[in-house]
């Protein structure tokens, strides 16, 4: 082998060596600081919505009241490091994760740094929804037996639970 096909050789090895150690480091840095997502007042102001008022429609005469839907006023740990920790839920998000920035840090090795959100919606039934914020191992939330994984936003209301890696937590009245 000639002397300018073995350099050729050891320069490609090198740049592949180079693109993975910046892929690991990627990886980490995702991991430790969690993916950057807008805020929800950026959000919000980056998708503005119409609203467009639609006449109220007039009740029926014999219609019985519908019962009120509870909302959620706390977020209760139930399974993980912290079971029996309690964080009572007010109108503003709740950020779940390791990361030491989160509102509820969750002590378990299998959460991402900025793992999920709990956001309010105002004039919805359940009055919240929960959102993965694109962790490694993703979110679950279900009721019973039964539980999916969350993608994108999903409306979560009393007696919900949600499961983040080893961590299981319930909305509770």
């Amino acid at each position: 082998m000639s002397q300018l096909t073995v350099t050729a050789l050891q320069l490609g090895l090198l740049v592949l060596l180079w693109l993975f150690v910046l892929g690991v480091v990627g990886v980490l840095r995702r991991d430790l600081f969690g993916a950057r997502t807008p805020a929800p007042a950026a959000a919000a102001r980056a998708e503005p919505q119409q609203v467009t008022p639609r006449p109220a429609p007039a009740p029926a005469p014999e219609a019985a009241p519908r019962p009120a839907v509870e909302r959620p006023r706390s977020l209760v740990v139930v399974e993980g490091p912290l079971a029996g920790t309690r964080l009572p839920l007010d109108d503003s998000p709740v950020l779940l994760g390791r990361a030491q920035d989160c509102t509820l840090v969750l002590g378990d090795d299998y959460a991402s740094g900025h793992h999920a959100r709990l956001l309010p919606v105002p004039g919805s039934a359940s009055g919240w929804a929960l959102e993965d914020l694109g962790s490694t191992n993703g979110t679950s939330v279900g009721r019973g037996g039964a539980s999916s994984r969350v993608s994108g936003s999903v409306p979560v209301g009393v007696g919900s639970v949600v499961k983040i890696g080893r961590t299981t937590l319930e909305l509770r009245a």
